[in-house]
């Protein structure tokens, strides 16, 4: 799934291997999970969907490149939080410097891209992607730290 990759993708860059752009975008991922969680404090439950949509995504044989995994992360994103909540969740107020312009043209995009198949029902799979994501979290838990003080939370 999408965490061993980005937990790989971290391990290679730790030693210091030649990035490719893919390994760049998986790094990429990485951080936005680490800034998503501790920045906006959202809940591991709309992250996992968010990161079950993304697989979906790539499944259908989207490349992920540098140029696209901050707005394919952020639509992604958005689906997750309209599946997780009834209502709203805020985007402008909690992501107050991300341009959200093109938002409902990308997620437009996204839903067709997967059939508008975002339902996420099988349970075994749903806990195997929260159980990676905390122990991702978990081991980048000093990159948290860095990102709260860094923005002044402390």
């Amino acid at each position: 799934p999408i965490i061993a990759a980005i937990a790989r993708a971290r391990a290679f860059a730790r030693q210091g291997r030649r990035r490719s752009a893919l390994l760049v975008a998986q790094i990429e991922l990485s951080g936005l999970l680490v800034a998503l969680t501790g920045a906006m404090q959202l809940n591991h439950e709309m992250l996992v969907a968010m990161l079950i949509i993304c697989e979906r995504v790539l499944r259908r044989g989207f490349i992920l490149s540098t140029k696209n995994v901050r707005p394919v992360v952020m639509t992604a994103l958005v689906v997750a939080a309209k599946l997780c909540y009834a209502q709203g969740t805020g985007l402008r107020r909690a992501l107050p410097f991300f341009r959200l312009t093109h938002l409902a043209e990308m997620e437009s995009e996204l839903l067709q891209l997967l059939d508008w198949d975002v339902m996420i029902c099988d349970t075994d799979t749903f806990c195997a992607y929260r159980a990676e994501l905390h122990a991702l979290l978990e081991k980048e838990a000093g990159t948290l730290a860095r990102v709260k003080i860094y923005a002044g939370q402390q």
